[in-house]
């Protein structure tokens, strides 16, 4: 599964279409908090591609925001778990 266009959407609007880093317009791309990979996956699927686990940042050379600065935004397991829990409670 992969983010949908909604998601996208809405993640890029809520950012003001801007890298919420440095405020760049150039270069954007969501990026996950917690990182996507199969056992992330496997144990909070809903939160994985969920708005709350999305960031928009810029990869400009100059700022590079999601290569320099991706860390600083990432979930810890029992925050992931914690989204997961009540995203399940929301179905």
């Amino acid at each position: 599964m992969s983010i949908t266009e909604e998601t996208y959407n809405f993640v890029m609007n809520r950012a003001g279409y801007s890298c919420e880093r440095c405020g760049s317009r150039n270069n954007l791309n969501v990026h996950h908090r917690k990182h996507d990979h199969k056992n992330h996956r496997r144990k909070w699927p809903l939160f994985i591609d969920s708005p709350e686990n999305l960031k928009v940042l810029c990869g400009l050379l100059s700022n590079n925001c999601h290569g320099n600065f991706k860390h600083l935004y990432s979930f810890s397991d029992i925050e992931a778990q914690n989204f997961e829990d009540n995203l399940k409670g929301k179905e």
